[in-house]
């Protein structure tokens, strides 16, 4: 998983309920493929006329092939909340934007819980509002990494894409052709890793055609993250001006 992807999913936002009837299609359809690798897993195992090492190599292919789907079903994960997040997206630049303005450098408010309070409980606001300042920071480092992902992401999505599209022409060459010769299990096996790694490059095509078509909305969600980490930074180091 690159760079970008992984900053996408330090976007966090409240998200609500989308597209559930498309994921209930998507988790049986799953299903499906988990039994038949357990079925074709387990006629191996039974088949006494196997040699140990072809039901070895039926269990080594269904073996990856589960892994396949596991990480399809994470990036489906990954899907879904991007999907939720381009939804909410609008609603929530429009809240941080209007959430940034300008802040009192002498708060009033602040300067009387100094004036009322003792040494040490001034120390603990101290503490509690450097390791605020601290996150704050840490945070404002990885949105600009995000924006700037975003900003000349657009080739690499594009490169990306076609890679997988160049691997799906060659699953689907390969899809079906074996050696009558060869026993069915180990047949039925290396079918079900094909469809199986199949369906993983296809959800990340779909992962990454979703990015693309929103890349500025995305942009401008990021853009408005920073700028609002920004101010908070800007407040917090004001306060501790005030305390020390």
């Amino acid at each position: 998983m690159n760079r970008l992807t992984l900053a996408l999913l330090l976007i966090t936002i409240s998200l609500t309920c989308f597209a559930q009837p498309e994921q209930d299609q998507i988790d049986s359809e799953r299903l499906l493929a988990t039994e038949q690798l357990e079925l074709i897993k387990s006629e191996a195992l039974q088949d006494e006329s196997l040699k140990k090492t072809t039901q070895q190599r039926v269990i080594e292919l269904i073996d990856q092939a589960e892994k396949w789907l596991r990480q399809t079903n994470k990036l489906e994960g990954e899907i879904s909340q991007l999907s939720r997040i381009i939804e909410e997206a609008p609603a929530e630049i429009k809240k941080l934007r209007s959430s940034i303005g300008p802040f009192d450098t002498q708060d009033e408010s602040l300067q009387s819980f100094i004036k009322q309070s003792e040494l040490v409980e001034i120390e603990q606001r101290i503490s509690q509002q450097s390791l605020s300042l601290d996150q704050a920071r840490e945070q404002h480092k990885e949105q600009l990494a995000t924006l700037s992902d975003l900003l000349v992401g657009s080739q690499q999505i594009n490169n990306e894409i076609s890679e997988h599209n160049d691997i799906l022409n060659r699953i689907n060459a390969e899809s079906g052709n074996f050696d009558e010769g060869e026993n069915k299990h180990l047949n039925q096996a290396r079918q079900l890793l094909l469809d199986s790694r199949k369906q993983l490059h296809e959800t990340e095509i779909e992962l990454l055609k979703l990015r693309l078509t929103n890349q500025n909305l995305l942009t401008n969600l990021t853009q408005a993250k920073r700028d609002a980490t920004t101010a908070q930074i800007g407040k917090l180091q004001s306060s501790l001006q005030q305390l020390n």
